[in-house]
């Protein structure tokens, strides 16, 4: 089965959701061993292919899991990067339409979609992993819709972030710089350039191995939702709030 190339995947480490204890049943494919109830998985291990059957959900942690589609031309299209912790695998189908790839090596847990909807508890947590997964696709959409490409970059850094996240922190980018030009609709160049002016105004720091160090937090979310704009006047009023040294 083809795997993703290495300069699409990095090591992508975040804030957990804590799972829950239900055990985990051994993923179908193979390289997988088991530690714990959960079953360890190499970087770019297929967890699951498109015609896979969908009877199963699963959690990785402490990777996250990026979801594409393949296309005739032998490209893929990322369509989401789920973070660690989060439920995936969800589908109206018997079948599976896209395929999931482990950005780093992980646990993974998979728990069968009977047994999941048998238990009250482990059925309600589906139907919540379920909406939040529908409301951040919504969100990606929208923002591929009408936002800026500063935007759509903000937007997906600050994705990355825990909840309750202060500054400095680094945040995983599991994607090369040509695959996130890619799922942001954009080019390689303009993507460069607006990491390069969000570096200028201290909104990012240094990038390392897959790693983007964020130093504004608050900033980084208001450029998200457009609430501020990384232009002159933006770029002037750091300047004048940054320590004189």
């Amino acid at each position: 089965m083809e795997s993703l190339p290495n300069s699409m995947i990095s090591a992508a480490e975040d804030e957990t959701v804590e799972a829950t204890d239900l055990p985990a049943t051994a993923p179908r494919r193979s390289h997988a061993s088991r530690d714990e109830g959960r079953i360890r998985v190499p970087a770019r291990h297929k967890i699951f292919d498109v015609g896979d059957p969908a009877d199963r959900l699963y959690c990785s942690s402490p990777a996250s899991v990026v979801i594409f589609r393949p296309t005739s031309a032998g490209h893929k299209t990322i369509i989401d990067i789920v973070a660690p912790g989060r439920w995936f695998g969800f589908s109206n189908r018997h079948f599976h339409d896209c395929a999931a790839v482990s950005a780093a090596p992980t646990q993974l847990s998979a728990f069968g979609v009977g047994e999941v909807m048998a238990q009250p508890s482990s059925s309600k947590r589906a139907f919540e992993e379920a909406v939040h997964q529908i409301e951040r696709l919504r969100k990606i959409a929208t923002i591929r819709l009408g936002a800026t490409t500063v935007e759509r970059l903000a937007a997906f850094l600050a994705a990355q972030l825990p909840l309750v996240a202060t500054a400095p922190t680094t945040v995983a980018m599991p994607l090369s710089r040509r695959d996130l030009a890619d799922h942001l609709a954009t080019t390689v160049e303009t993507l460069a350039r607006n990491m390069a002016a969000m570096g200028r105004a201290a909104v990012i720091g240094k990038q390392h191995r897959g790693d983007v160090e964020i130093l504004d937090v608050d900033a980084l979310r208001l450029l998200a939702i457009g609430a501020t704009k990384l232009d002159a006047d933006f770029l002037r009023e750091r300047e004048a709030r940054a320590p004189q040294g």
